[in-house]
């Protein structure tokens, strides 16, 4: 009595619940804080869960899951259980990577499955590191990490030997690069050995050690092999190197080479140590050759056909009338040597006797100061002359040296003969400047002409260039240098056609400017001729009288036009015959207006008279009975008629009141009808 109990349910036991002031009540069995679990965590551990608490989550941490793979489950919950404990948790498995990666040329566990966060030990052989640089890192460690891969896993490279220096006179791989344990063979070109005298020995092998250096099994390097003494060749001295690739030169004695010629190729050559340990072939040296003797004009030689060769002689004598000298007392004869060049000494120039300077001759000049015997002193005639004074003459001829040292032949030129000279067309012949009027010309002579009056030679207006001088030429003819022709009158002041037309120039000149040329005006132009002689071409006036009325005509070229006021336009005025007129704007017939009437039906202009309208019977203009009742209406300028007035019905007021009838009621005035 004055208490109460409680019946609670498998997982809650009777007590207080201060909270909600309640002596007895039912609460939850408490199981405390969670378990630690080994590599996992959960939010909750430091807080006390009941049995009707929520699921305690477990994450496993980073590299652990439930299963030991990397993509296994990761998180679990644990409940608190009726007896306040917990429910059996999971269990996070390290992640599994397996077994170490392979790597060449490397010491490490093969064997064994690795497991997060465990390391691989890895130890490169011996000529290998990590960077292939002898000296460097040799050693490196795998970790197994938390996504299942194995990190930091390097390579075991080779370790790298310097470049290989260029191996002189050898066969090889160029530019190998040499990595331990690698080897290079190298072969000495053909003519080269390891030793001079020793032409066997031509190979040997580079090796690149696990230190990185480069050892060879010979370093004495390939040598151009020695051929030995130089050879004897008879008339020639041989000097230079006797190794292979090396040359002597073989140099024959002056006068001698080894084709009988004096080329300068050919009195020397070159030998050579071959390959095989032997010189190249040799060659004699032979007495250079200068061939058979030549021949000199007006000679006779003591040699044969045959050839000479160096330091040989041969004599000459001169055929009678030659001398070396070109008098007839000079030398006779002279003799030539084969020369070490494969030429002979000069040979001597038999000269013919002289003739000495030839003659001067009229209107000719000769070309040379001095002849010989058997040669021709060539002569030119002057220009404007030949032999025998025509164009068609010979204007050049010879004389010859005779054997005595005389000239013989023609005594001079003669001037071209042109013949009759013709006037030029508009000219006049006047004295030449020795006074004469010569007909007919000879080279060089002239006739002088003036041009006519209102001619010149430019057809300048006032031009001084009126003098033509007709001369007779080197071809026979006579020269007509210009001709006469018409001054154009129309370059001057006195041309002003230009505006409204164009200057003409008289095909015939008279001499006086002023009838010389004339305005030829364009269309609807005149020309006027001013006093002070000027020429122009004025408008002929179009406006007709009493065009344009009552506006005002401008006259235009060939044609005309209407400048109208308001009201009327410009247009064809048929009836008067005027193109261009100033016409009434029409307004068409009178209107129609309400309740009025109007005689007129013609059509109205802006020049009409205004159209009288009445209103009708019983209509007005202020709706009264006395008001008026008549109006106008006028077109205007814009070819419309003014606005009309409005005839009102008349207003007959309230109807009156009779005794003894009655009537409709009416409150308003009555209007007609």
């Amino acid at each position: 009595m004055n208490d109460y109990k409680c019946h609670c349910p498998t997982g809650y036991f009777e007590d207080a619940n201060p909270e909600q002031n309640l002596d007895h009540a039912c609460l939850p069995e408490p199981c405390g804080h969670p378990p630690a679990v080994d590599h996992a965590t959960t939010p909750g551990q430091d807080t006390d869960h009941f049995f009707d608490s929520d699921a305690v989550e477990y994450t496993c941490d980073t590299g652990y899951s439930l299963d030991g793979a990397a993509s296994g489950g990761t998180t679990f919950g644990i409940r608190c259980q009726a007896d306040g404990s917990y429910t059996q948790h999971s269990v996070c498995h390290p992640v599994q990577c397996g077994k170490a990666p392979h790597v060449d040329d490397a010491q490490f566990d093969a064997n064994t499955d690795f497991v997060f966060p465990e390391v691989i030990s890895y130890s490169c052989d011996t000529g290998y590191t990590t960077d292939g640089v002898a000296g460097g890192v040799a050693t490196f460690e795998g970790e197994c990490e938390a996504a299942g891969d194995i990190a930091g896993v390097l390579s075991c490279e080779p370790v790298a030997c310097p470049e290989v220096p260029e191996q002189a006179d050898a066969q090889y791989s160029a530019g190998t690069s040499l990595v331990f344990p690698m080897q290079l063979e190298v072969s000495c070109l053909a003519g080269y050995a390891l030793h001079v005298d020793q032409h066997g020995s031509t190979e040997y092998t580079i090796h690149c050690t696990d230190a990185g250096e480069l050892s060879y099994t010979d370093d004495s390097g390939c040598q151009a092999i020695n051929c030995g003494d130089l050879p004897t060749v008879p008339h020639a001295t041989a000097a230079g190197g006797t190794h292979y690739g090396e040359e002597a030169d073989v140099t024959c004695e002056t006068g001698h080479s080894i084709d009988a010629t004096a080329d300068s190729t050919s009195a020397h050559y070159t030998i050579s140590c071959q390959a095989d340990g032997s010189y190249t072939t040799t060659h004699d040296c032979e007495p250079v050759s200068c061939g058979v003797a030549p021949a000199v004009d007006y000679t006779t030689n003591s040699g044969s056909d045959q050839a000479k060769v160096y330091e040989a002689e041969v004599t000459y004598t001169l055929t009678q009338g030659y001398t070396l000298d070109g008098t007839t007392a000079g030398e006779a004869g002279f003799s030539i040597t084969c020369q070490a060049d494969a030429t002979y000494t000069q040979v001597g120039a038999p000269l013919p006797v002289t003739c000495g300077t030839p003659p001067e001759l009229p209107h000719s000049s000769v070309t040379g100061t001095e002849f010989w015997f058997t040669e021709r002193a060539p002569y030119t005639c002057a220009e404007g002359y030949s032999l025998d004074g025509t164009a068609q003459g010979d204007a050049s001829f010879h004389l010859d040296c005779e054997a005595d040292g005389t000239y013989s032949g023609p005594t001079g030129c003669e001037p071209i003969v042109c013949g009759a000279v013709t006037a030029p067309e508009h000219t006049a012949q006047v004295d030449d400047h020795e006074g004469a009027k010569l007909t007919d010309l000879h080279f060089p002579q002239t006739a002088v002409f003036e041009c006519m009056p209102g001619y010149s030679k430019d057809g300048t207006l006032g031009s001084t260039l009126t003098t033509i001088t007709v001369s007779c030429q080197a071809d026979g003819e006579n020269l007509y240098p210009a001709t006469c022709v018409n001054n154009d009158d129309c370059i001057s002041y006195e041309n002003g056609c230009d505006s409204d037309g164009h200057c003409v120039d008289n095909d015939v000149g008279t001499g006086a400017h002023g009838d010389d040329f004339y305005c030829e005006c364009d269309s609807g132009f005149e020309e006027v001729i001013e006093a002070d002689g000027v020429k122009w071409c004025s408008n002929i006036p179009d406006c007709p009288d009493d065009a344009c009325s009552p506006g005002f005509c401008s006259d235009l070229v060939n044609d005309y036009e209407c400048t109208c006021p308001p009201g009327w336009y410009e247009g064809e005025n048929a009836a008067a015959n005027l193109l261009h007129d100033c016409l009434p704007m029409e307004c068409g017939a009178p209107e129609t207006v309400g309740h009025a009437t109007t005689e007129e039906t013609a059509s109205i202009f802006y020049d009409s008279a205004p159209v009288e309208y009445t209103c009708d019977t019983g209509y007005s203009l202020d709706g009264t009975a006395m008001g008026e009742y008549w109006f106008a209406m006028t077109c205007t300028a814009f070819g419309v008629f003014d606005s009309a007035p409005t005839c009102h019905p008349v207003v007959c007021g309230v109807p009156p009141s009779t005794w003894a009838a009655r009537s409709e009621e009416h409150t308003s005035e009555l209007q007609s009808p």
